[in-house]
């Protein structure tokens, strides 16, 4: 199994750490952390479906909504991970238990402009070349990102709405000239600050015991993509084996992003639900400590 990481200084935007890949040996690899393009899962919730809700509509933390099997545009229904509704539930509630019905919800709310100009700003491309985005991208399903796109996009939240795209470049020398070339990295405001606070009040609520740090608030937001049924059956496997396992995890001083999967699914290698998840807390745990 795989893994990649980014570590993100939330003050400039640099990298203070790359976790390329598991069992790294020799030189040019393939690097996880900035060359996957996988399904996020749940963790482009707050970018696709609350961010942009709560920053055009003026939502709040407390705004109803309706936990219930919730119908796409264009047929069929979205349901949650364990079948399981509540009924009206408040924005905070269906964000920080990561219920899809909600998501689809405020994906609806908000236009199609509305959603991509808000996702392209943090650094993240939810739709096609033509600017569309589907309703499946609301709980994660397009073309894909990595941890290092995800890491900046979270640290947005983290620094009260302002973004700086990640980078690891800040000067080049010129060999022949002795000339030194300084590489500016623009910091700018994509949300109202009021936006980074309800997504961030509400992401402390997701962190887990393991990742808490004494005398700082974590936030953090997982993500799961799972595959089609049909496929799983075709190989003798269960429902509950997953694709793709996130966690974006941020306080004041830096942002975490890590994936967590396989290149490829085989009856021989792939993870469960519940053992990703428990494999993502440790991680999780290790990394803020």
């Amino acid at each position: 199994i795989q893994l990649g990481m980014a570590v993100l200084n939330n003050s400039d935007g640099s990298l203070v750490a790359i976790g390329s890949r598991r069992n790294h040996e020799g030189e040019l690899q393939f690097n996880y952390a900035t060359s996957i393009n996988r399904h996020p899962g749940s963790i482009i919730k707050p970018v696709l479906d609350y961010g942009p809700a709560i920053e055009h509509l003026n939502w709040n933390t407390y705004t109803p909504l309706f936990d219930e099997e919730t119908p796409y545009n264009k047929g069929g229904v979205i349901k949650n991970w364990n079948g399981k509704y509540s009924g009206i539930v408040t924005l905070k509630t269906g964000l920080s238990k990561s219920m899809n019905t909600t998501a689809l919800q405020a994906f609806h709310a908000t236009t199609n402009e509305q959603k991509w100009d808000f996702a392209t700003s943090l650094g993240i491309t939810p739709g096609n070349d033509n600017g569309k985005i589907f309703e499946s991208a609301s709980i994660g399903a397009f073309e894909g990102t990595n941890p290092k796109q995800m890491a900046g996009a979270y640290s947005a939240f983290a620094n009260g709405g302002y973004y700086t795209e990640a980078h690891s470049v800040k000067s080049i020398k010129f060999k022949e000239t002795n000339e030194t070339k300084e590489i500016k990295y623009t910091r700018e405001r994509v949300m109202k600050e009021t936006t980074s606070y309800m997504i961030t009040d509400i992401l402390f609520d997701v962190t887990t015991s393991s990742a808490n740090i004494r005398n700082t608030q974590v936030a953090s937001k997982t993500g799961t993509s799972s595959y089609d049924t049909e496929f799983l059956k075709k190989l003798g496997l269960s429902n509950n084996v997953i694709q793709d396992s996130w966690v974006a995890t941020y306080n004041p001083d830096y942002t975490i992003s890590f994936w967590y999967g396989y290149d490829e699914l085989s009856k021989d290698h792939y993870t469960t639900m519940g053992a990703a998840s428990t494999q993502r807390n440790i991680i999780q745990g290790m990394l803020t400590r």
